[in-house]
């Protein structure tokens, strides 16, 4: 025969068990690859007047013309009337999404100015 304490441990209820799921890697990573990427580039032009211009990805081999990416006024972080829209200037290092425009071309969109030159622009 079994000792008491022995006997009162089997007879006591046991807690309900809680299953603790880590989380789905698929659902993770899908999540993480949904998410638009920002990626970095430097203004390679952009005419104020007109309204666009062209962006050098960093990451670009050479600089050929395909490499390039549009970019037009309205996808400027907080519009054309902001400061990242005022920094922009040849040069300039920016960070963007790929997206596309209306017609299906290749853009980049959710434009904002980085570093020194946006510094620069507000006079610090």
């Amino acid at each position: 025969e079994q000792p008491a304490f022995y006997q009162m441990a089997a007879a006591a209820p046991k807690p309900p068990t809680r299953t603790v799921r880590a989380p789905d890697l698929k659902a993770v990573l899908n999540l993480q690859f949904k998410s638009k990427k920002r990626l970095e580039g430097r203004v390679r032009w952009f005419d104020k007047e007109k309204g666009f211009g062209k962006i050098l990805p960093l990451d670009a081999r050479s600089t050929s013309v395909e490499e390039e990416i549009f970019v037009h006024k309205n996808q400027i972080e907080d519009g054309p009337e902001s400061d990242n829209y005022a920094a922009l200037a040849p040069g300039a290092l920016v960070s963007y999404e790929m997206t596309t425009q209306e017609d299906g071309k290749p853009c980049a969109g959710n434009v904002r100015v980085q570093g020194l030159a946006r510094m620069v622009q507000n006079g610090l």
